[in-house]
């Protein structure tokens, strides 16, 4: 929706019409200050703006300017909703200016068609810096199209740009934004056409990867033009994190040499709409709530030239590893700052029978399965990295697939089995290769990576899809011959996860993801016109001559090599960044000890563990159990079951580093269980 009229407001007018608004950002509530006021830009177009400020008045500040297309009224509302940049890092150190994209809402009257936007980001940056309430420098934010408008207004180098702070967007035209795998990605192109960014006939009329592709592409792949200081924030359920992370490569190595050094990164567990948010879905991601504050840190460092700050120390890249829960970063790897350049050991997956997937590839004589596809009732969409900007209430992130996807008819289910350790999938390249043959000569084939918790909920993670009449090349298009069987591989999109053993690793199998990708006809006809929708047989081999496989990379046990295993470090301290040599809590063993002790690092009380138990004789038990000093002990004891209370048999027994031993006679009832208890 856009506005038909202007909402235009002199400058000088503007200061009579200031309204004091509560905008809450980030658990902050205290008010800022708006006044509408308008832009010049160098074509005698205006724009539409609101100045935001700390009351009772304006004054000479770095300012924030944040470009949107979705009605910069929402900010004065509270309600702004993720997908169109969220409410924005508050604080009094800054003015922000929200401006009203040319041809949109307020900015209605300046359309021209074809305009380009990076242009009006200049005139905007450029006239800001000339005002009195600013101090002449300026920063970007903002995420989706709020950051693609920051890749154009820096790539034409405003003299008084500082620094961008760009979110879940990348800056190349590329083929697979709106072709993944060679099939339609029919709700994203569909939601970014009804916010009137594209025109989806022109799209549609280039299926293939072509010259027109391969020409957009090389135009718009220019990281050279990045000239100042980025914050390149992304989400593993976000619908195009891998655009996000090869835009952050290329401008980590290719940007402006006076800026090479000065670009960072941010992964965390969050879909499109949810950056900063915890809650992701069914699930809650702890220590993911900060982004605004490091947001703020990174401004407070480069337009207030806080060089103290947090900042100055913050890594060039982390990543949230889902699962274990815990943020990586180039501190836990050597050699390298680069997100590519992470320790990943490859590993596989076979696809076997019963729906089994497993580490052993499949010998001769395994049945395939088989599953039939009707376009008029294709598998629907449900959760994953979802873009519905035109019905932000449609549930994406990950969720729950074991009921209303994984019980069809039309889907197969191939899992490992409870997991007894940890797969840490770390991978820029995840691939499912199928071998399949159909009756028609034309169908797709999609997956789905979940993770099957012991309740049984079965989390989306991530998808892909391919066409089969691009199985070979997305620039050529070759129909199948009805009942042989072809190698189709499925790419699914990056991915940080830890499925925790007492998990189980899943891919869901079938041949349609409507609306996320556009329905296979089956017909073997032109690609999205009219046809008739033919019921396709589709089935999925795995033997010793058909293999299909799951290919991805995990982690080590021991990314950062500093002996204690990185599970253990995250679940102890929900970080990998701690030395071997500290002590956590304490109590004089350093946390390296602990591990090789077996004891809790996180607790002071737990110094000790049991080493043995022995009856050298009939009339002796021994208890030996290691401890630290400054402690005493007591010994507690249970007869006949652990339902039973646990008495003290012995209590302020002094510490004798570094074992203690206790002699008791053995106990009138058997079996018995006994425990060490410390104190103070």
């Amino acid at each position: 929706m856009r506005e038909t009229f202007s909402d235009r407001i002199g400058i000088g007018l503007a200061w009579l019409l200031t309204t004091l608004v509560p905008l809450a950002a980030c658990g902050q509530s205290f008010p800022l200050t708006y006044t509408p006021i308008t832009i010049p830009m160098r074509d005698a177009n205006n724009l539409a703006a609101d100045l935001w400020y700390a009351p009772p008045a304006p004054t000479a500040k770095p300012v924030i300017l944040i470009q949107t297309p979705y009605n910069r009224k929402l900010y004065r509302l509270g309600t702004v909703p993720g997908y169109a940049g969220s409410p924005f890092p508050l604080s009094t150190n800054y003015n922000y200016v929200v401006v009203d994209w040319r041809g949109f809402y307020g900015s209605a009257g300046a359309a021209v068609p074809g305009y380009n936007r990076g242009l009006d980001g200049y005139d905007c940056v450029e006239w800001i810096a000339t005002q009195p309430w600013s101090n002449g420098r300026v920063g970007t934010w903002g995420s989706s199209a709020l950051g693609l408008i920051q890749y154009q207004t820096a790539f034409q180098h405003p003299p008084h740009l500082t620094c961008c702070n760009i979110q879940v967007m990348y800056f190349q035209t590329r083929y697979d934004s709106y072709y993944y795998g060679g099939d339609y990605r029919l709700e994203q192109a569909s939601g970014r056409s009804q916010l009137g960014f594209i025109d989806t006939n022109g799209i549609l009329a280039h299926p293939d990867y072509d010259n027109y592709w391969r020409v957009v592409e090389a135009l718009s792949d220019t990281p050279q033009q990045m000239a100042v200081p980025s914050l390149i924030v992304g989400g593993w359920f976000d619908h195009t994190p891998d655009s996000v992370l090869l835009a952050y490569a290329e401008l980590q190595t290719n940007c402006a040499p006076a800026v090479l050094g000065k670009q960072w990164f941010i992964f965390g567990p969050w879909t499109h709409g949810g950056l900063g948010d915890a809650q992701q879905g069914i699930l809650n991601f702890p220590n993911t709530t900060n982004l605004f504050e490091l947001e703020l840190s990174y401004w407070d460092y480069f337009l207030r030239d806080q060089t103290n700050n947090a900042w100055a120390s913050q890594p060039f890249v982390q990543f949230y590893q889902g699962g274990e829960n815990v943020w990586v970063d180039e501190r836990s790897w050597p050699g390298t700052s680069d997100w590519a350049g992470v320790t990943r050991i490859p590993q596989t997956l076979y696809f076997r029978a019963a729906g089994q997937l497993a580490a052993e590839p499949p010998g001769a004589g395994e049945s395939p399965d088989s599953f039939d596809y009707d376009p008029n009732d294709p598998t629907p969409s449900f959760g994953g990295a979802r873009f519905t900007p035109s019905d932000p209430s449609v549930p994406d992130g990950p969720l729950d697939e074991s009921t209303n996807i994984e019980t069809r008819a039309d889907v197969l289910v191939y899992s490992t089995a409870v997991l007894t350790n940890d797969i840490r999938l770390n991978a820029t390249n995840l691939v499912v290769t199928l071998q399949v043959s159909s009756d028609r000569t034309d169908t797709d084939f999609a997956v789905r990576l979940t993770d099957v918790y012991p309740d049984g909920r079965s989390v989306i993670l991530v998808q892909g899809i391919r066409r089969a009449r691009f199985r070979d090349s997305l620039s050529t298009e070759q129909l199948m011959t009805p009942g042989v069987v072809y190698s189709i591989p499925v790419q699914l999109q990056n991915l940080a996860w830890t499925f925790r053993a007492g998990h189980r690793l899943r891919l869901v199998i079938s041949s349609a993801n409507y609306p996320m990708y556009d329905r296979n006809l089956n017909d073997g006809g032109p690609m999205y016109t009219n046809g008739t929708p033919l019921v396709a047989h589709n089935t999925i081999y795995h033997d010793a001559t058909r293999v299909s496989r799951f290919d991805f990379q995990v982690l080590p046990d021991d990314l950062d090599a500093d002996q204690m295993p990185d599970l253990w470090e995250a679940d102890n301290f929900g970080t990998l960044l701690r030395d071997g040599s500290d002590d956590f809590d304490g109590d004089g063993f350093s946390d390296l000890n602990e591990y090789f002790a077996g004891t809790q690092p996180t607790n002071a009380a737990s110094r000790l563990r049991i080493e043995n138990i022995s009856y050298p004789s009939a009339t002796d038990l021994v208890i030996t159990w290691q401890s630290a000093s400054n402690r005493t002990y007591d010994v507690l004891a249970a007869s006949g079951s652990l339902a039973t209370p646990f008495l003290p048999v012995a209590t302020n027994l002094p510490a004798t580093p570094p074992l203690n031993t206790l002699h008791l006679a053995p106990p009138a009832v058997t079996p018995a269980y006994f425990r060490v208890s410390t104190k103070p």
